[in-house]
């Protein structure tokens, strides 16, 4: 587990209960994606989940467990689709297999320079957690959907 997930799963622990918990499904988005078939229909899925469980209110607590929950769901899907293609590509050829491995390592490395970035622009506010959550599921769920479309 990196270590910007592993802060944020930390500091969504230690905050405090609210009044009206957040609950996530991620029904919003499978329905979403399975409506669509454009790849822009598609990237506009994200985040779908994460909205309907925020609609509630809450607060940046309920923000950073939601968009949490729904980089779970899409880190699932990322995890799933780099297995498949990479038993794939070492079947079939060697070198895509190495590219790809070299691809996913730099994306990773993009991802928490990204989210890196995006948590410091918060500076001490209390919006940095629920960004760096969202960031992490925004990053997450573009290289899933890039995967799934074959690169």
């Amino acid at each position: 587990m990196n270590i910007l997930r592993s802060w944020l799963i930390f500091a969504c622990l230690a905050a405090p209960a609210t009044a009206q918990e957040a609950v996530f499904s991620p029904e919003a988005t499978e329905r979403c994606l399975e409506n669509s078939r454009l790849r822009a229909e598609r990237v506009a899925c994200i985040g779908a989940s994460s909205g309907v469980c925020m609609a509630d209110g809450g607060g940046s607590y309920a923000e950073s467990i939601c968009f949490s929950e729904e980089g779970v769901f899409w880190d699932d899907r990322l995890n799933a689709v780099y297995q498949e293609r990479m038993a794939a590509a070492r079947r079939d050829d060697k070198s895509l297999a190495d590219a790809l491995l070299n691809f996913q390592r730099a994306w990773i490395v993009y991802r928490d320079a990204r989210c890196d970035a995006v948590f410091a622009a918060w500076g001490e506010g209390t919006g940095r957690s629920p960004a760096l959550a969202e960031c992490i599921m925004r990053t997450t769920a573009e290289q899933a959907l890039l995967l799934e479309d074959g690169l």
